[in-house]
């Protein structure tokens, strides 16, 4: 998956996706967005719409 969103010649670890994804979250509560990011374990994130 790290390969499909960054260029080859950037360094990216497993950190790096869950920091950004950690700011993506912070910045939709802080929205109060009706979005929400979920951990899908051995997959990777979805994003959910909260009901």
């Amino acid at each position: 998956m790290i390969e499909k969103l960054w260029y080859l010649d950037q360094i990216v670890t497993d950190n790096n996706i869950d920091a950004l994804v950690r700011q993506l979250r912070k910045k939709l509560t802080q929205l109060h967005t009706s979005l929400q990011i979920k951990s899908i374990r051995g997959v990777g994130y979805k994003l959910e719409v909260i009901t």
